[in-house]
């Protein structure tokens, strides 16, 4: 096992709390990386979440049309 490779928590990093003058340029990558990881990832469930309304929605009125048909 490769033990001089640093590790971060992903949770670890706040925009404001780190002086990037202290970190090392794979620290800041590192950094950097984690904070575009969780923003995609923030990104894809809110798209998810839309989709999911969006779907509901358009099965509500498929039902309804249904429900009148004779």
């Amino acid at each position: 096992m490769n033990r001089t490779v640093n590790t971060f928590a992903p949770g670890s990093f706040n925009d404001e709390s780190e002086d990037e003058g202290n970190m090392t340029i794979l620290e800041i990558h590192e950094k950097n990386y984690y904070l575009d990881k969780y923003a995609r990832k923030n990104r894809w469930v809110s798209k998810i979440e839309r989709e999911e309304e969006r779907t509901s929605n358009l099965a509500n009125v498929a039902s309804n049309r249904a429900s009148s048909c004779s």
